[in-house]
C-alpha cells in the first residue's frame, strides 16, 4: 500500500493567494502613505535644524548668519536663490549685505531633498538672525521668511485636525516651530501663496 501524501489542494492554495492579495492591498497604500510623510518631516526637521543652528552660531559669532535656498550647495561660492528640488546652506554674513559673497564662510551645507518634495517661503527666500539671535529689522534689509510650507502631491489636505502638509512658522523673535496643525498650514499657505498639489 501506498503512504497517504501529504499536501495542499488547489483550493487552499487559492485561498491562500487571494487573502496574501486583499493584505497586500491594504498594506500598500498605508505604506506609501508613511513614505511620503516620513519624507516631509525629515525635510520638515533638517530646515528647522538647521535654522536653529543660525541662530546659536549669529550669537554665538556676533555676526549676522543666514539661511537661504540654492540650487547648488556644493558649489565653492554658492549663490543664493530658488532651487528645485531644494537645498540651503548656512553662512556667516560678515558684511551685513544679505549676499554669500566669495569671502564668507558656509557653515553648513544642506543637500537636495527628495524632489517629490516643495518648500515655499515668503519674503525674500532667507532666515537671517543678527549677533542677539533676533531677526533684522529696519532699513535695507529684505523682508525675511517667516513662513515655509514643506508639501508633496497631496498639497495641503486636512485630515483630522492635521494636514498632509508640514509649515515653519518662524516669530519676528527668530523662533521657529514645526507645525502639522491644518490650521496653521493653511495659515502658511495663505503668506506663501501657494503647495505643491494645491
Amino acid at each position: 500500500m501506498k503512504g497517504l501524501q501529504a499536501g495542499f489542494t488547489l483550493i487552499e492554495l487559492m485561498i491562500t493567494l487571494v487573502v496574501a492579495a486583499l493584505l497586500l492591498g491594504i498594506a500598500v497604500p498605508s505604506f506609501r502613505t508613511t513614505m511620503q510623510n516620513g519624507r516631509l518631516t525629515g525635510a520638515a526637521n533638517d530646515l528647522l535644524r538647521s535654522i536653529q543652528f543660525a541662530r546659536t552660531e549669529a550669537i554665538k559669532r556676533q555676526r549676522n548668519v543666514i539661511v537661504c535656498g540654492t540650487p547648488d550647495p556644493t558649489a565653492a561660492n554658492p549663490v543664493c536663490g530658488a532651487g528645485a528640488p531644494p537645498a540651503w546652506i548656512v553662512f556667516q554674513d560678515t558684511n551685513s549685505n544679505f549676499t554669500h559673497d566669495a569671502a564668507e564662510p558656509v557653515l553648513e551645507r544642506h543637500d537636495q531633498v527628495d524632489a517629490t518634495v516643495a518648500l515655499v517661503g515668503d519674503g525674500a527666500g532667507m532666515v537671517a538672525y543678527t549677533s542677539t539671535g533676533f531677526l533684522p529689522s529696519g532699513g535695507g534689509v529684505p523682508s525675511m521668511t517667516q513662513n515655509i510650507v514643506i508639501c508633496d502631491g497631496r498639497g495641503n489636505q486636512s485630515i483630522g485636525t492635521n494636514s498632509t502638509a508640514r509649515a515653519i512658522l518662524i516669530d519676528p523673535t527668530g523662533r521657529a516651530r514645526v507645525s502639522q496643525i491644518f490650521a496653521d498650514v493653511s495659515a502658511a499657505v495663505a503668506n506663501t501663496g501657494t503647495c505643491m498639489g494645491s
